[in-house]
């Protein structure tokens, strides 16, 4: 029996980004990358069906990555998570390094928060990130990008 597809849930309000990471993350083996274009479709999506992944931009159109998962965790039920601890990973992405992001991690229920990244690393080490994490590689060289 192959193995199902890990998703991943990319969420972001600048489309030519979303756009640019989805592509990349498509190169990704064994995954199915959804997209929100905000935090209202990403929370609705959420309540539609589990992720292995969330990659979420810090500062999205009407509040944080952080906000919204604050909003989206009380509303979902334990079925949305995919790891061993029963939370969902997030990879917080940024286009600004002053957030505060590293310092400002808070604690879910069914949200694991496990990396912040900027925007500038570039969209292939976001994806070799999203990779590692998804697949739980035990190196880079697994991943080509």
């Amino acid at each position: 029996m192959p193995t199902p597809a890990q998703e991943i849930l990319v969420v972001d309000d600048d489309p030519d980004f979303l756009a640019l990471l989805t592509l990349e993350l498509e190169q990704i083996p064994g995954t199915v990358i959804t997209t929100a274009k905000g935090d209202h479709e990403a929370v609705g999506r959420m309540r539609e069906k589990a992720f292995a992944l969330i990659i979420s931009d810090w500062d999205l159109d009407t509040r944080t990555g952080p906000e919204m998962l604050t909003r989206a965790d009380p509303e979902l039920d334990g079925s949305i998570a995919r790891t061993e601890n029963g939370k969902t990973p997030v990879l917080f992405i940024s286009g600004s390094d002053k957030t505060g992001a590293a310092h400002d991690m808070q604690t879910f229920q069914h949200f694991e928060p496990v990396s912040f990244m900027l925007k500038r690393c570039g969209v292939p080490l976001i994806s070799l990130m999203a990779g590692h994490l998804v697949h739980r590689f035990d190196s880079c060289q697994d991943i080509s990008i």
